[in-house]
């Protein structure tokens, strides 16, 4: 498995959000990437989607030289995703 990191910001959505550091492990493990980044700086990064329990979450990661780091993680909101919060609507 990948060395996951939390930046600031993650851990701070995350609690308010009420988004627990291991649903980001699964949802990174077993989730799937539903948009990717390659050039995003300073590292290239992906939307992940995954579901743990009964909570849909998406999980922004961005992969460093030795880590992947997590940059946010949220529920998406159902107004702005398609019924399986897969892809944007439009």
């Amino acid at each position: 498995m990948a060395d996951l990191r939390f930046t600031n910001h993650a851990l701070e959505r995350m609690f308010k959000r009420n988004i627990s550091p291991k649903e980001c492990e699964e949802v990174f493990q077993q989730g799937r990437t539903i948009e990717a980044y390659p050039d995003d700086e300073p590292f290239p990064s992906e939307l992940r989607f995954g579901q743990v329990g009964d909570k849909m979450i998406h999980l922004v990661v961005a992969f460093g030289e030795n880590a992947v780091h997590v940059i946010t993680a949220y529920e998406p909101n159902p107004a702005l995703w398609d019924e399986g919060f897969t892809k944007r609507k439009k």
